[in-house]
């Protein structure tokens, strides 16, 4: 694959910026900017993809007690500290859940600003990659993470670095890695498991 001048010249812009906003760009290991994060713990999704679930099972993996709630209302975030966010666009998911993306977006920014009101640390999480991108997913990008206290992404679902614009615009953290399983390590570091 040849890298073209305007990719070079996009990516050290890119770079330059998170260095001067003081954004916290990290991988797995550089916990620096990784906040910390406490039980209970409370998963959802935004976009009702697989997503959600499969943060769900790398909890399990670590023998974590979480509750998963597909379509979380805000009432049911009384007692929980942390709120992870799966977000990925799923049009099977959202049909079996018998709701459109408006209706969608709409629970998440009220399940958002209940989270706020109860001081719950808010995660963005977004690992089904560049197959979880695309004109369905991006309305539920732009819901859920702009509103978090951090964001983690995996790489290939932030090619054109809208998440990396997101955080910046927004000063939010964000961690980005390259597999998906790297996101169990994100989480004993947050949870010091």
């Amino acid at each position: 694959m040849r890298i073209g001048r305007a990719h070079i010249l996009a990516f050290l812009v890119t770079t330059a910026m998170v260095v001067m906003l003081g954004i916290g760009t990290c991988a797995v290991g550089a916990d620096a900017s990784l906040p910390s994060a406490k039980l209970p713990l409370m998963i959802t999704s935004c976009g009702q993809s697989p997503d959600a679930l499969m943060i769900k099972l790398l909890c399990d993996q670590l023998k974590m007690v979480t509750t998963f709630e597909k379509t979380l209302q805000p009432d049911a975030l009384k007692g929980y500290s942390t709120l992870i966010i799966g977000i990925g666009g799923s049009v099977k998911g959202l049909g079996e859940a018998g709701i459109d993306t408006n209706e969608e977006i709409d629970r998440i920014n009220r399940v958002i600003q209940q989270a706020r009101q109860q001081k719950i640390l808010v995660l963005a999480i977004h690992i089904g990659g560049q197959p979880r991108r695309g004109d369905l997913a991006d309305p539920f990008i732009h819901a859920a993470a702009p509103k978090s206290d951090h964001i983690i992404v995996r790489n290939d679902g932030n090619k054109d670095g809208v998440f990396t614009k997101i955080a910046m615009d927004n000063k939010i953290p964000i961690t980005t890695i390259e597999q998906t399983m790297e996101l169990k390590d994100l989480i004993k570091q947050m949870f010091g498991i």
